[in-house]
C-alpha cells in the first residue's frame, strides 16, 4: 500500500500538510488520466495559476519516450517490481494507446535506476509513468538512501521526449509531462516541478535551476572520503526554497521519504559519461566545468564530475546531440585532460537506447497488439 495521498491529497495540498496516514493506492489517477475522464486538467496551485496555459493529454497518435529516474539501483527485487508494474496494470490497452518499457538502465554504482517507456499517445505515456512512479514510492524511502549520484526525490526526474520530428511533436510531450506532474502532485501529494516546454511561465524553467534551488549539485554528506547525497528534505535549505518556489502541483512540503520530483517535456537527451584514469573526482569537476556550455565549453551540454567503482567519471546530458555530440565530448575531455591535468580516458558511454531502436520497439509492440 502505498502510504500515499488519493482523495486526501488535494485536502492536504490546499492545508500545506504532509500526510502521514496509510490511504489505498491510487487506482483511478494510474488507469485513467484527466482527458480520458473528460477534464481539462487546468488546476494548479494558487500561486501558480496566473499565466496558466492548461493542458489537455489526448489519444492522438503520436511516437513518445519518457525517462523515468528512481533512487535505487542496488535492490533488484525493488527495481525488478517497480519495472514490471507497467506489464500488470492492463493500461495499455488499444483504447488509449500503447504504453511499454523500451530499457532498463541499472546503476548500482550510482544507486540510480533510468526506466524508458515508449508510448503511442501522450495519455499513455502519462498512465505509464504514473504507474512506474506509484510502485516506486511504495517501496523506497529516502531515508535510508545514499548515493554518489544527485538525487531530490525517490522518483526523482522523469523527462517525456518526441521521438519524431512534426509540427506537433513537442506539443504531445509536453501534455505528456504535465499529466504526470499533476498525478504525481495532486493524487500522491509529491511537490512536483516542471521545466522545459512543460513550465507555465513565461520563459522556459530549466531542469538545472530547479535542481539548482535545492542544493542538487552540493554533496549533502561525506562517507569516508566519498561525496553521498540524501534528496530532498526537511532541512531548513529545502524547506526555504519550496516557500520561495512553490511547486507546480503538489504541497509545499517535502515528505523526508519520498523527497521531490521533477517533471519536464524537452527533445531528446544523450546521456554520455566519460571516465578518467584518476581516483581525484576534484579533477572531473574542473573539467566538468570546462566542457559543460555554462562553463565556457560546448553549447548544449551539461556536466557533473562524480565518483565510480572504477574512479572518476564526467557525466554528461548533451542536450542536442546535433550541436555537440559524443565524438567532441571525448575529444574536448581528452585534450583538456591531457594538456591540463595528465589524466587519461580510459573509455566513454551512453546509458539508453537511440530513437531509433525506441522507434522500431514501440511499433513491433502496436503490431503485436494489433493481431
Amino acid at each position: 500500500m502505498v502510504r500515499g495521498v488519493f482523495a486526501l491529497g488535494r485536502l492536504c495540498r490546499d492545508l500545506g500538510v504532509t500526510p502521514t496516514t496509510p490511504i489505498h493506492r491510487l487506482t483511478g489517477a494510474a488507469q485513467q488520466c484527466r482527458a480520458c475522464a473528460g477534464r481539462d486538467g487546468q488546476r494548479m496551485n494558487q500561486t501558480n495559476r496566473e499565466g496558466s496555459k492548461g493542458f489537455s493529454t489526448d489519444h492522438t497518435l503520436s511516437e513518445l519516450a519518457c525517462n523515468v529516474y528512481i533512487s535505487e539501483g542496488k535492490d533488484r527485487t525493488i527495481i525488478d517490481a517497480i519495472v514490471n508494474s507497467l506489464s500488470n496494470t492492463g493500461i495499455d490497452s488499444s483504447s488509449k494507446g500503447v504504453s511499454i518499457v523500451g530499457h532498463v538502465f541499472i546503476d548500482s554504482t550510482y544507486n540510480r535506476t533510468g526506466i524508458t517507456l515508449v508510448g503511442s499517445t501522450s495519455c499513455a505515456i502519462a498512465q505509464g509513468a504514473a504507474t512506474v512512479s506509484e510502485k516506486a514510492l511504495e517501496l523506497i524511502d529516502l531515508r535510508k538512501h545514499h548515493a554518489t549520484h544527485p538525487r531530490l526525490g525517490v522518483v526523482d526526474h522523469i523527462s517525456c521526449h518526441p521521438l519524431v520530428q512534426d509540427g506537433n511533436a513537442m506539443s504531445h510531450a509536453r501534455d505528456a509531462a504535465r499529466e504526470i506532474a499533476r498525478l504525481l502532485g495532486e493524487e500522491y501529494g509529491l511537490p512536483t516541478y516542471v521545466y522545459g516546454t512543460a513550465s507555465y511561465n513565461d520563459g522556459e524553467t530549466s531542469l538545472a535551476e530547479i535542481r539548482r534551488r535545492f542544493g542538487y549539485f552540493k554533496p549533502q554528506t561525506m562517507h569516508g572520503t566519498t561525496q553521498v547525497w540524501k534528496g530532498a528534505s526537511l532541512d531548513a535549505e529545502h524547506q526555504t526554497a519550496l516557500r520561495a518556489h512553490p511547486p507546480a502541483f503538489g504541497p509545499s512540503v517535502v515528505r523526508p521519504e519520498w523527497g521531490i520530483a521533477c517533471v519536464g517535456s524537452v527533445p531528446w537527451v544523450v546521456n554520455h559519461n566519460v571516465v578518467l584514469n584518476t581516483p581525484d573526482v576534484a579533477v572531473a569537476k574542473d573539467i566538468a566545468r570546462r566542457v559543460s556550455e555554462r562553463g565556457g565549453g560546448l553549447q548544449a551540454v551539461q556536466a557533473m564530475g562524480l565518483e565510480v567503482d572504477d574512479g572518476v567519471e564526467v557525466a554528461c546530458n548533451l542536450l542536442d546531440s546535433g550541436v555537440s555530440d559524443a565524438t567532441q565530448v571525448d575529444d574536448f575531455i581528452s585534450r583538456v585532460g591531457q594538456q591540463d591535468f595528465g589524466v587519461q580516458v580510459v573509455r566513454s558511454y551512453q546509458t539508453g537506447k537511440t530513437i531509433q531502436e525506441l522507434r522500431r520497439q514501440l511499433e513491433n509492440a502496436i503490431l503485436q497488439r494489433e493481431r
